[in-house]
């Protein structure tokens, strides 16, 4: 799952640019864009996805979330 979503500095809510958020999971591990750190999914609730901690990049309106997912 790639989507572009809105990011901001310090806060764990991300806000998601489509309504395809049923690709995401609560526990699933997500990074924006090329940065490394990774988030966890605490909670979903429509387009908003919100973060176990906060996010520590740059605000963003149009950075990339990548969904990784162990099997």
């Amino acid at each position: 799952f790639d989507n572009t979503v809105s990011v901001t500095n310090a806060s764990v809510v991300v806000t998601i640019d489509s309504d395809d958020y049923s690709k995401i999971s609560i526990g699933d591990t997500v990074y924006f864009g090329l940065e490394t750190d990774d988030y966890m999914v605490d909670s979903i609730s429509g387009t908003t996805v919100r973060l176990t901690i906060p996010y520590a990049g740059s605000t963003n309106a149009t950075q990339t979330l990548v969904v990784r997912r162990d099997f």
